[in-house]
């Protein structure tokens, strides 16, 4: 079996992902990420408190299945498809959610 390091880690950040999806945590809500090392504490900089638009329970800002196509993943998701959309004004909203989300994993890392 020739497995990538890639899938390697997005199966492992999948586990994490999972384990944070059942918490269901809301906007404002401290959560505590055990068990999964830096993993781990990387996924949690990068969660949307509010989830993505038509599905609040997927909270992962960089990739998620898609809406409109199934289960194909789609990087920034809530970007993309709101272009797709053409709704510009949902594409603004996203872009704004999607930085904020990678600049707490930015400031994560300066610690």
């Amino acid at each position: 079996m020739n497995v990538t390091v890639e899938a390697a880690f997005t199966v492992i950040g999948s586990i994490g992902l999972q384990g944070i999806r059942l918490c269901n945590p809301t906007f404002g809500e401290t959560i505590v990420v055990t068990g999964l090392g830096l993993i781990g504490l990387l996924t949690a900089q990068l969660l949307l408190a509010n989830g993505l638009p038509r599905r609040g329970w997927y909270k992962h800002s960089l990739y998620a299945p898609g809406f409109y196509t199934g289960y194909g993943v789609k990087t920034l998701p809530g970007i993309r498809e709101a272009i797709e959309q053409r709704d510009f004004k949902e594409a603004q909203e996203q872009i704004n959610a999607a930085a904020a989300a990678i600049n707490k994993l930015a400031d994560f890392l300066k610690l």
